[in-house]
């Protein structure tokens, strides 16, 4: 096959008659076409890439290929990555009489039309020197547009896509005029998907909406209804349209097609042109190579990274934007399908960051064959232009790479600077900023968001530091005690809960200094609470525990036990009646007939998970430990907020199974947990000073419970095999009895120096609790925290780098743990995190944080719930993870919990107009 090349610029009826084709060496008629062979022998020229650029190719066949044939991959990348525009055109009478013949089919040419941004054309006549012939016409008319202007949109729509009611089919962006007209002549080329048998069938409805932009202060609509002569150019027995519009310079434009398919049900493919002067050159490059060297095949794992030159650009306003959709028109979510390209002083190209595309996105309502294409439109002031590429298989993420955020970024596991990408080629910047190329340093590198820094935006600076005094606080301010009766045991229950949880061992003589309120309550086991006491004075709060006072303000409770009377959920609202979200507290609840204990876990989650409270349940029988239902519900619900579960029995002392310190040392200490799991199923060990006093407990494991090589615990408190309390000091290695399975364990440490109180946010640069931990949150849980200035956070062993730590400047917590892997995210329930801390001799320190996960945030005062956070959108004078706490105007504070507002100065009218219902 012979390709001459000519520079000679004759229009195309006089170049058919000064060179006519020699018909001397035409095939015969019933030979398959050879026009592919014509695209492969122009993509085999050594200067292919130079010549054809830019370029257009119209074939004038009048035979169809065989049934089988096609371009290869490979050279439908090299075509469509190099904006190769293809225009196949056959007559009507061709068309019939081939296809008429065995194997031969033209469904190849409406691959390659899809493909390469072309259209593949039916039309009556023949060629020839008749320039008012069908043909003759739709050829010129691809002169003057597709040769003469830049594609400005493309799009190609399925027949499965329904679009008889109209569908949005992308953003169409227009760039400003040239000669700083307020419109911009857009020349729109449609043509139908042919079939082999017969002449085109009109469709039954092809109407296409141009909408204005509301952003752009422009709501004019254009409608062009194809199948109207009056405002479109069409051609008898052609599935070719074609119509220029005047459209708004400079702004964006929202397209609807409405199309219903005729008899034939063909795909439907759209293309925009705009005139254009500049000369421009542009390839899809390798952004890893020095220097950027173009490549024919862009893959998932390498993604398509376009550079742009534009020669004689006057405009002093070189700003770009890049707006990459798929094969349906969608714009992905992932990170760098919609950019900008700052141009700086010593930029000469716009190199843009590579978008990591995905093989087939949504291959279900896309033409088939043109999947894997996707579409790029540049735009920088008067010029645009449409630079689509294939999008290949890769090779698969690298092993640190393989999970993805909430938009199906790949992101790797690892420390700062954070790395994303399949194969872990590209900065993340943490959502607070975007890559850009800078061209000295042959780099993409982030730039961040004002308030943020660091190699990848991680480090925040608070502009709206946390004032409330009891953030950072880890002292136990609350103490609450609830006492359950039942008509078994009558008051005798409460002589048992005196010596476990009314504090004698202080006798007075010890001051709980740090207590602002104690609570004891009860709960009869047919359901009703009755305040015994709730005040600050410890006094009268051991006293009410001592026979004869309860006698005298508790209830008789004369309803016999029964199985799941006593809701912990219930129970758990009732104690924090009385209580602020924002202050540290334990609650007790006490029961010596275990079987009346139930809880719904999401239920319990729900309603506590606004505050700070340990939830402590002891579940203690008279002589003999039972089976506990729904003890693993139970357990769960404790330990989300930081508490336990103590299954025991009592027989002739209440000290025979149970430690009596257990809660007055938690009471006089701040309290972090070293170990924490619901699922132990072999040794750990736990580090500390070796001053540091901790508690060891243990639910569905105790007698085989052991330490240092197998040697018992001792100062130990052991109940059967279901539960351990033991006190023991500095770092140990805790052993548990693994045949048995797995079993719940807490270690809390005492007034350890280590004590990272953390707060949940919604973003980096939230330095006050905010959310709560929720499954439909994009990704796992964010926590605040503080630690000594002599330690540092390090990675988690064990977590494969999913949790990522960075600092904070300006803030109350100078540190926040965070994950961006939506796979990693946490379901519903109990759920822990740990951070790992390394002081100055690289001794390493792990802390625990358990809470509990809900399907969704609960907000109070008409909060809106935010799903993507776990965060409320608080109304005005509200604030807080559920929109609980006041968010006070100046003339006014908020008291310590931060539940009521006061006015600052006593005669304020209008203040207090806003509190007090008597102004």
């Amino acid at each position: 096959m012979d390709i001459k090349y000519t520079n000679v610029a004759n229009d195309f009826t006089t170049n058919c008659v000064t060179d006519q084709p020699d018909a001397t060496l035409a095939r015969s008629e019933v030979q398959a076409s050879t026009a592919l062979q014509t695209i492969q022998q122009f993509l085999k020229n050594a200067n292919a890439t130079m010549r054809l650029e830019g370029s257009i190719i119209i074939l004038l066949v009048n035979r169809l290929p065989k049934n089988d044939d096609d371009l290869i991959s490979g050279e439908y990348d090299q075509l469509t990555n190099l904006n190769v525009k293809i225009f196949p055109i056959i007559t009507i009478r061709n068309l019939v009489e081939h296809s008429a013949i065995a194997s031969r089919s033209g469904a190849v040419f409406n691959r390659i039309a899809a493909q390469t941004n072309g259209h593949y054309i039916v039309a009556n006549d023949t060629i020839g020197v008749d320039v008012n012939s069908d043909f003759n016409k739709i050829i010129a008319n691809f002169m003057k547009t597709s040769y003469n202007q830049n594609l400005l949109f493309v799009r190609n729509i399925g027949s499965n896509r329904f679009l008889s009611l109209g569908s949005s089919i992308g953003t169409l962006r227009i760039p400003k005029s040239p000669t700083e007209s307020a419109t911009v002549p857009v020349t729109i080329t449609v043509s139908l998907s042919a079939v082999d048998t017969n002449v085109p069938q009109l469709p039954r409805r092809l109407l296409l909406a141009i909408l204005g932009n509301s952003k752009f202060n422009q709501t004019k609509t254009v409608q062009i209804d194809f199948l109207n002569p009056e405002n479109v150019t069409s051609f008898a027995n052609s599935n070719y349209y074609t119509t220029t519009v005047n459209l708004d310079a400079g702004i964006e434009n929202n397209l609807i097609l409405l199309y219903d398919a005729g008899p034939d049900q063909n795909d439907v493919l759209i293309r925009m042109w705009t005139p254009n002067a500049i000369h421009r050159s542009a390839s899809y490059v390798n952004a890893k190579s020095e220097p950027l060297t173009p490549v024919n095949k862009i893959t998932e794992s390498t993604g398509a990274a376009l550079k742009f030159t534009l020669e004689n650009q006057c405009s002093s306003d070189k700003t770009a934007t890049l707006l990459i959709t798929d094969c349906n028109g969608e714009v992905s979510a992932k990170y760098d399908s919609d950019q900008i390209f700052n141009w700086k002083d010593n930029s000469t190209f716009y190199q843009f960051v590579p978008f990591f595309c995905d093989n087939q996105p949504t291959p279900t309502t896309c033409i088939s064959g043109a999947e894997s294409k996707y579409d790029a439109q540049f735009v920088s002031n008067d010029f645009s232009v449409t630079q689509s590429f294939q999008c290949r298989p890769g090779n698969g993420p690298t092993d640190n790479c393989k999970l993805k955020d909430s938009n199906g970024n790949y992101q790797c596991s690892g420390t700062s600077p954070f790395m994303r990408g399949p194969e872990g080629s590209l900065t993340d910047c943490s959502g607070h900023g975007h890559l850009e190329y800078d061209e000295p340093t042959k780099l993409f590198s982030c730039i961040c968001d004002p308030g943020f820094s660091g190699p990848s935006c991680e480090i925040v600076t608070c502009t709206n530091q946390n004032t409330d005094p009891l953030a950072k606080d880890n002292a136990y301010h609350t103490y609450t005690v609830v006492v359950g009766l039942e008509k078994t045991n009558g008051f005798l229950v409460f002589d048992d809960a005196k010596v476990l949880f009314g504090l004698p061992g202080l006798n007075g003589t010890v001051d709980l200094p740090e207590v602002w309120k104690y609570q004891l309550l009860t709960i009869c086991a047919d359901g009703v609470f009755d305040m015994i006491y709730s005040g600050s004075d410890l006094g009268e709060f051991q006293r009410l525990f001592t026979s004869p006072n309860y006698e005298l303000l508790a209830r008789t409770c004369n309803t016999p036990p029964s199985p799941g009377v006593n809701d912990l959920t219930t129970i758990y609202k009732e104690a924090v009646k009385g209580i602020g979200r924002n202050v540290k507290g334990i609650i007790v609840y006490f029961s010596e007939v275990s079987s009346m204990i139930n809880v719904t876990l999401d239920e319990f989650i729900a309603a506590s998970q606004p505050y700070q409270q340990q939830f402590f349940v002891y579940a203690v029988d008279e002589t003999s430990m039972p089976i506990l239902p729904n003890g693993e519900r139970i357990a769960k619900a404790a330990m989300t907020t930081g508490g336990f579960l103590i299954q025991s029995y009592i027989t002739d002392d209440v000290k025979g199974h149970l430690d009596t310190q257990f809660i007055p040392d938690f009471l006089q200490s701040s309290t972090s947990i070293a170990w924490y799991s619901s699922d132990q199923v072999d040794d750990f060990t736990y580090f500390t000073q070796n001053n540091i006093f901790a508690y060891v407990i243990t639910w569905n494991v105790g007698d085989n419970f052991k330490i240092n090589n197998g040697v018992p615990f001792r100062n130990c408190q052991i109940a059967g095999n279901e539960n351990v309390e033991c006190k023991i000091q500095g770092p140990q290695t805790v052993k548990g009895n693994i045949d048995r399975g797995a079993f719940y364990v807490a270690v809390y440490l005492l007034d350890d120096p280590l004590i990272p109180k953390v707060q949940i946010i919604s973003d980096l640069d939230r330095d006050s609790s905010n959310a709560v931990s929720t499954s439909s949150s994009d990704t796992r849980t964010m926590l605040t925290f503080n630690i000594p200035e002599e330690y540092d956070i390090v990675a988690n062993s064990g977590d494969g780098g999913v949790t990522r730590n960075a600092q904070r400047n300006g803030c109350t917590f100078d540190w926040t743990a965070y994950s961006v892997f939506a796979t990693q995210k946490y379901t519903p329930g109990l759920n822990i995190a740990k951070i790992t801390l390394q002081d100055a001799s690289s001794n390493t320190y792990t802390r625990f944080f358990p809470f509990g996960t809900s399907s969704a945030p609960v907000c109070q005062n008409g909060g809106t719930p935010i799903q993507s956070d776990g965060s409320c959108l608080c109304p005005s004078g509200f604030q807080g993870s559920d929109c609980s706490l006041v968010n006070c105007s100046q003339s006014s504070t908020s008291n310590a919990w931060s539940d009521v507002c006061v006015c600052n100065e006593i005669d304020d009218a209008t203040c207090a107009r806003q509190f007090t219902s008597i102004f």
